[in-house]
């Protein structure tokens, strides 16, 4: 399962804007997160940002993969970006 993601966030008096990826395995019960490069935050923080976020995201994700239906689930892709004019 995979679901991309926007998200803002505040650090100090400055905010940011970050995207990224969450996935999990149907097989494995690991939660894996890729963020894209934000400005100004590091390796370190990075890690803290992708902790805090697997503690909002994991349990969103628990009913879904506890479905004993999961063969009759449909996918649906919704790409929520602006278009230019």
């Amino acid at each position: 399962m995979e679901n991309k993601f926007i998200f803002t966030f505040t650090m100090g008096k400055k905010q940011y804007n970050g995207s990224g990826i969450v996935r999990k395995l149907i097989k494995s019960e690991e939660l894996t997160i890729i963020l894209n490069k934000i400005q100004g935050i590091g390796p370190v923080k990075g890690n803290i940002l992708k902790n805090l976020l697997i503690a909002e995201v994991e349990p969103l994700l628990h009913p879904i993969m506890n479905n004993k239906e999961r063969k009759n689930i449909t996918v649906y892709h919704q790409d929520f970006t602006r278009q230019k004019d």
